[in-house]
């Protein structure tokens, strides 16, 4: 039983890291944070644009 808990906690703990460590990078990778920024800034946009037709047709 010891043999295996031996073999089996570094490949547990490894693959623990690992998952953590990806899930850290997706959370700071640039790209990510540039596709976010560019969906409130199109969001924004179209809120604009609604406003804009909104004035336009009261006239």
């Amino acid at each position: 039983m010891e043999d295996l808990l031996i073999t089996i906690l570094p490949i547990v703990v490894l693959i623990a890291f690992w998952i953590f460590m990806m899930r850290k990078m997706k959370k700071s990778n640039p790209m990510n944070q540039l596709l976010t920024k560019q969906d409130a800034i199109i969001k924004e946009l179209q809120e604009i644009k609604e406003q804009l037709k909104e004035l336009n047709s009261k006239k």
